[in-house]
């Protein structure tokens, strides 16, 4: 394959074949990758909590059930 350097863009190369513009930045991939992932990790985590207090919230909706049953005898 060959390549042309995209004028005034260092990371930037043109595929001659097909004409596609080919990003060579493989540090600024790598950042974007780890931003992607860490993202991701916070979606989960954010994810996990909100099923955490919908739980505690069912618990303590529960409680109170029983403890307004318990102050009706």
């Amino acid at each position: 394959m060959q390549y042309l350097q995209v004028e005034d863009r260092q990371n930037l190369v043109r595929d001659v074949l097909t004409g596609a513009i080919i990003n060579t930045d493989s540090e600024g991939l790598t950042k974007a990758q780890q931003i992607a992932r860490k993202a991701y990790q916070e979606k989960q985590r954010l994810a996990q909590l909100e099923e955490k207090v919908e739980r505690q919230e069912e618990t303590l909706q529960e409680i109170k059930q029983l403890l307004l049953k318990a102050l009706e005898k």
